[in-house]
């Protein structure tokens, strides 16, 4: 992915997130670090040389763990520059439950994982989905509802969100 499509990526993100990181994977733990509120909980990440065993996220948690905790750190399968949509793939790891209770999630999506527009995102899916993994989300920002007298943001899912784009992988 070229520095422009993960620069438009950024700028379709605006919208919704509290922020966007760029890093290598040197750099991760740290970037991480700075993201995150604790307590934290995360996922395995999927990528080459990057873990989040140097930092204080919890990788392992409980149900409990996952209640309790401030952040949720998850991977993203993909990136769709032109919406600033995430998929978040349903693992045994927890990625949905990780992403979904705490009140902060911050999200990783290699830059080689964020494609132009859906389409491309959903040829990508259709590969996924046809080799048995049948669960994505795309999360396009915090839940919202209009049902209770305005809009609301926030009532499923994290209120505040920020990605982390791993220029390297």
């Amino acid at each position: 992915m070229s520095s422009a499509s993960i620069t438009a990526f950024e700028v379709s993100l605006q919208e919704y997130v509290d922020s966007c990181y760029r890093t290598t994977a040197d750099e991760f733990e740290r970037t991480i670090q700075d993201a995150i509120e604790a307590p934290a909980v995360g996922a395995p990440m999927p990528f080459d040389d990057v873990s989040l065993e140097g930092t204080t996220v919890e990788t392992d948690p409980s149900a409990e763990a996952i209640r309790t905790a401030k952040t949720g750190v998850v991977p993203a399968g993909l990136g769709v520059a032109s919406y600033g949509t995430l998929t978040i793939e349903s693992r045994p790891t927890g990625d949905e439950l990780i992403s979904l209770y705490p009140n902060r999630c911050v999200i990783v999506v290699g830059a080689s994982d964020i494609v132009p527009d859906l389409s491309v995102a959903f040829e990508r899916l259709g590969d996924d989905l046809a080799s048995g993994n049948t669960a994505h989300i795309l999360a396009s920002g915090p839940s919202k509802t209009g049902d209770l007298g305005g809009l609301i943001e926030g009532v499923h899912g994290p209120a505040h969100i920020s990605v982390v784009v791993l220029e390297d992988r």
